[in-house]
Parts: C-alpha cells; structure tokens; sequence
C-alpha cells in the first residue's frame, strides 16, 4: 500500500492510563496528518506479560496486579463503560487461568495473549480521545501462525489475504486499524504467541506483507546504543544501520533487536524500520549508505563463565580490522580465549572470560568511537 507505515507501540511506554493518553497525542501529533495511512501496533502494558506468566505458574499476587493494572487504566481512560469490557475480558481470562496451568503451551498461550488484547482495547480509546478514528483488529483472526506455542512463525500468504480483508474496510472508513502485537492463531484457530520480540515481528510481517514504507518500532529509549551504558559509559546512539548488521547484533545480544523482526522485510518487501523513541531513533535499512563501513556497536552473551563479545559493523571481518582489535587487545593487556571472524558477516566474536567483559566492551568500543575501518 502507498504510504502505509506502521507503528509498533512498546511496552515499556503503557504503564497506566494517563501513559495510553500520551502514546494517543503522540500518534495523532506524528502520524495523525497527511495522506499516511497507519497501522498500529500494540504490546501489552509494561510487566504484564511476567505476571502473566507467573499467574499461569499459579501466582494470585502476579493475577492480583494484572487485574488492577487494567482496571485502573480503564477507569482512568473511559469510565464504567470501559471498564465494563475490561473486567469482561479479566474474567475470560480468571476462567482459563482455572482450567489448568503448568505444562498445558495451549493454554499457555492463552492465557499470554490477555496483555496484548487488553492493551488494544484501551489504546484504541485513547486514541478515540485523542481525537484519532480507531478500530480495533483481533490479531487471532488475522496473523495466522504455524503451531510452535510459545514460539510460532508467521504464515505469509494466509496472513496477507487476511490483513488485506480486515484493513482495507477500516482504511475506507477513515479509520486507523488498531492491532496486537505479539500473538496470532494457527489455522484452526488455536491461540499462540510469537516468542522474544514478537511485537516487532508482528509489526515487520504487516508492513512487508501490505507493501508499507516504512516502520517505526517506538520504544522508551533513543535508539540503539552502540554499547550497553551500564558498562561502557561513552556508548551513544548509533544513527543507522543495515538489516544484516541487526540481525547479526540481536544474535549477540544486542538489547531492542531480535533477528525474526528483520526476517519478513528480506524475504517478502523491504521497507525502512526506525528503532527509538518519539524524538530520535535509529535508522536501518537493507543497505547502510556509503561511508558507513566498520564498527558501529559492541555487544555480548553470557554462557557460563565465559562472555562472548561481538564487534558488529558491516566490513569489520576484513583482514585489517581483524588485525587492528588484536593489536588492541594485546596492547591493553587483554587476554582472549578465541577469535572468531567470518567472510561476508558483519561482525569479529571475541571470547572472553566473564571477569574481563567490562574491560573489554570498554577497549573494543574505542574502535566505534574512532569509526575505525579496513579500507
């Protein structure tokens, strides 16, 4: 679709009722004008989904706090009558928390999938308020999924036939479909839920499938870092990257990236996805623009007492950068236990013993600061 762009809204910004007010004003100030059409798409509020899963472990504290959670925010955003619905849906959900737990991924899932379908419910009032036309879709009915519980696929061509049905009659009406992130159904209608990062999956499969523009993944912070700021404190916002530098950095760790969300846009239609925040962001695209070779972040993985650190940027496995974050290392008195650097993929993985990971983010990130390349 010309023009289309779609907007995953995270978790991290719906703690309350006056939050979903917020995110509603932002949408209508940054996407409400124009001839842009949008699609949103929502998380669920910000802890719900652990306490979720803690219910379905059998805690009635977690189940306690989802329940006032989202009775507050609908009092805060509608009143009875919004409220009314919610508790309508927090009682389907008390009803399947009592039909079993534990090891049951069917009902697992099930019961997952109440904090994305309560966030939509009260973000398409917010938006109602916001002064923004809203309609809501169910994402049962319309991302279709393999049957991996816990962890499903999305199927393609069943889900593009759907999103064309259920978008194109709220488009008509000039309304801005509203959508959960994070879960989907099979073919024969049982709930699953995507795994880790799911959201922007669901946001990058809608956006290639109907031809979108571009993606604005709109989190609580300003981008991705090029280093975790708990250990490297010069770490900095990185202004763009290319697809496979992300996919390669959310293998390492890399926080706000996971290598699914890329996947539709490199098989189905490529688009460009904004990672960040309302004001700022960073940019990632197919292909980073010419001059934008060489280091752009240093991430890691623990495993055991080991860490492995990862230099990722587009050209870094060349020979002359391999050869400069050895010298670097062996300057700085760094001891690795391997060195690993293949032909064609973004990225030098380092490993280290855990007691030396602060160190070594701190010295690999002089290379990124330096925008050290191989040329």
């Amino acid at each position: 679709m010309t023009g289309l762009t779609v907007v995953k809204i995270g978790g991290s910004l719906l703690r309350n009722g006056k939050s979903y007010l917020s995110v509603a004003e932002e949408i209508r100030k940054g996407f409400g004008a124009g001839n842009t059409k949008v699609i949103i798409v929502v998380s669920a509020m910000s802890g719900v989904t652990d306490d979720l899963l803690k219910s379905f472990s059998g805690s009635k504290s977690a189940l306690e706090r989802v329940i006032e959670r989202y009775v507050e925010a609908a009092a805060c955003l509608g009143g009875s009558r919004l409220e009314a619905r919610v508790i309508s849906e927090l009682l389907k959900l008390k009803l399947a928390l009592e039909v079993g737990s534990g090891y049951d991924c069917v009902l697992k899932d099930l019961v997952l999938s109440f904090g994305e379908k309560l966030s939509k419910i009260l973000l398409v009032e917010a938006l109602q308020q916001a002064g923004v036309t809203a309609a809501g879709l169910n994402a049962t009915e319309v991302i279709k999924t393999d049957g991996t519980h816990g962890n499903a696929l999305i199927k393609y061509r069943e889900t593009r036939v759907r999103l064309i049905n259920y978008v194109e009659p709220v488009f008509m009406e000039g309304a801005v479909p509203v959508i959960e992130g994070f879960i989907g159904s099979t073919l024969d209608g049982e709930v699953t839920t995507l795994g880790r990062g799911g959201s922007d999956y669901t946001a990058t499969a809608i956006a290639a499938l109907l031809g979108a523009s571009e993606v604005h993944i709109i989190t609580d912070v300003p981008g991705i870092m090029s280093a975790d700021p708990k250990y490297v404190r010069s770490a900095h916002v990185i202004p763009e990257m290319s697809y496979s530098e992300a996919i390669e950095a959310s293998i390492y760790g890399c926080k706000r990236l996971h290598p699914r969300t890329f996947h539709p846009l490199t098989v189905v239609h490529e688009c460009r996805v904004y990672v960040g925040s309302w004001r700022r962001s960073t940019f990632i695209s197919r292909f980073s623009s010419s001059g934008c070779r060489g280091p752009k972040l240093v991430t890691f993985k623990l495993k055991g007492r080991h860490a492995y650190v990862a230099l990722v940027g587009d050209g870094v496995s060349e020979h002359g950068i391999v050869g400069k974050v050895v010298d670097l290392l062996r300057y700085a008195g760094l001891k690795y236990e391997g060195i690993y650097a293949f032909a064609g993929r973004p990225s030098i993985v380092l490993l280290f013993k855990d007691q030396v990971l602060d160190k070594a983010l701190n010295v690999l990130h002089e290379l990124v600061v330096e925008g050290v390349s191989g040329a």
